[in-house]
């Protein structure tokens, strides 16, 4: 059989580019890797990433105060807030996904005052969307 017809895989399967893959992957460890499959055209200007991730882009962290209500009654739950970050890290949109009103207010409050490090997607600024979940329990 003639070397021509052998078949041979493309550069995309080959160890080597696997490889480089994940060097880019440990560069940019905050971006999903599905994102940078795509080429750089198709990149989305805002991406959406779990706070785990974006809790070591943390600058300015401000407790959450709880309120003397919910201590009185005893009001636990779970309150999961949504950001909107710009290029520069800071809150573009908040609002409260889900929570009792006392908690909501209290977590509002602390949450409007974070400020995280810029995000960049090879070098351009992207926004972001976080969903950040708070578990208050009262015994």
């Amino acid at each position: 059989m003639p070397t021509a017809l052998r078949k041979e895989s493309p550069a995309f399967l080959k160890p080597r580019a696997i490889t480089e893959l994940d060097g880019i992957a440990k560069k940019k460890r905050f971006i999903p890797l599905e994102i940078l499959m795509k080429p750089p055209s198709e990149w989305p200007v805002r991406i959406q990433l779990d706070m785990k991730v974006m809790e070591s882009k943390l600058i300015t962290k401000v407790p959450v105060r709880i309120p003397h209500d919910a201590i009185k009654k005893h009001i636990s739950g779970r309150v999961v807030v949504e950001l909107v970050l710009d290029t520069g890290g800071n809150i573009k949109e908040s609002k409260v996904v889900e929570g009792d009103p006392v908690l909501s207010a209290a977590v509002m409050d602390a949450v409007k005052q974070w400020r995280f490090a810029p995000t960049a997607l090879d070098d351009d600024p992207v926004e972001m969307d976080l969903q950040i979940p708070f578990t208050f329990e009262m015994h």
